[in-house]
């Protein structure tokens, strides 16, 4: 069994997000997080403990920030997080490079 690279995973994942859509909805990132592991194959089980684990990544670098999370009875809850500062730097770096 291969270990996963969550450092690589977070990077590739965090690459591709909208900022406008994630910081308009904050329960987004977190959705966005459980499609990406959906459709990886390094990811064995495809669950919220894998999406938790790639978005701790970003979280320990400082690019996104957890704002909370809405509970409901008897149902798990859903994790909001918005991007940081430094994670809105970071992707328009990237934009910035791409472009060139």
């Amino acid at each position: 069994m291969t270990q996963i690279n969550y450092e690589k995973h977070a990077e590739l994942f965090f690459r591709n997000i909208n900022i406008e859509s994630v910081n308009c909805n904050e329960t987004s990132l977190y959705n966005y997080a459980c499609e990406y592991i959906a459709k990886e194959r390094d990811f064995r089980y495809k669950d919220p403990v894998e999406a938790g684990a790639l978005l701790s990544v970003l979280q320990d670098k400082g690019l996104i920030e957890f704002k909370g999370t809405i509970k409901f009875p008897n149902k798990p809850g859903i994790l909001k997080y918005l991007i940081t500062g430094k994670g809105v730097e970071y992707l328009s770096d990237i934009s910035e490079k791409i472009k060139r």
